[in-house]
């Protein structure tokens, strides 16, 4: 101990400066170190709460936006001409067409229907139904009759108008329709005549003969 006290005493200060120094570069890479292996962790868990930040407010900005295209929807209208009523004509239609046709189909004698395969016959059948919805729907006795489901005031001439119109434009559709025995309930849907809030005014769901039931 004696002898190791007499060394240490026998240093120059050049050498006990030069230790200091050292001792205090150690020190400060230290210090360094501890800063720069902390840094990582913190930058990684600010990262991560930028990410989920950022996703938090793309899923609420999408949302908005699905809100207000659904806010914005629209319903489909349908055509409903000068009269308003070009809905409720075009199922009139389709009601005493269906009609007509099962009654030319099933009359037994002096329905041209019998004669399709046996020669001339005059007039077609699709010719006699048209004819006959002509005369039984569009004109103003039964037009005056009709559901006026949206209160429309009804104009007669306009009304017997779109009549006309609408059997002009549709129906030789319509009767190919029943020649093809599809269902005619949602043609005037399909046609776009009737819109998302129109409502069926008339029986036309297919019904079977007394011979099916």
């Amino acid at each position: 101990m004696a002898a190791t006290s007499a060394r240490d005493l026998a240093r120059p200060p050049q050498v006990e400066g030069a230790l200091a120094d050292s001792a205090a570069s150690a020190s400060q890479r230290r210090r360094r170190c501890g800063k720069t292996s902390a840094s990582p962790v913190l930058g990684s868990a600010s990262r991560a709460s930028l990410f989920l930040l950022l996703v938090v407010l793309l899923a609420s900005s999408l949302q908005a936006v699905d809100g207000k295209k659904k806010g914005n929807a629209k319903r489909r209208k349908g055509n409903e001409g000068q009269s308003g009523q070009r809905c409720v004509i075009c199922q009139a239609i389709a009601f005493e067409s269906r009609r007509a046709w099962e009654l030319a189909r099933t009359t037994k004698s002096g329905s041209p229907y019998n004669y399709i395969d046996n020669g001339p016959m005059g007039k077609s059948v699709e010719d006699l139904v048209s004819a006959s919805v002509q005369k039984s729907v569009c004109n103003r006795g039964y037009l005056g009759k009709l559901p006026n489901p949206k209160g429309y005031a009804k104009h007669m001439p306009t009304v017997e108008y779109d009549c006309n119109n609408v059997l002009e434009e549709h129906g030789p559709t319509l009767l190919d329709a029943l020649t093809l025995g599809d269902e005619i309930a949602s043609y005037c849907w399909e046609a776009d005549i009737c819109g998302d809030g129109d409502e069926l005014a008339f029986d036309l769901k297919e019904k079977k003969p007394d011979s099916e039931l």
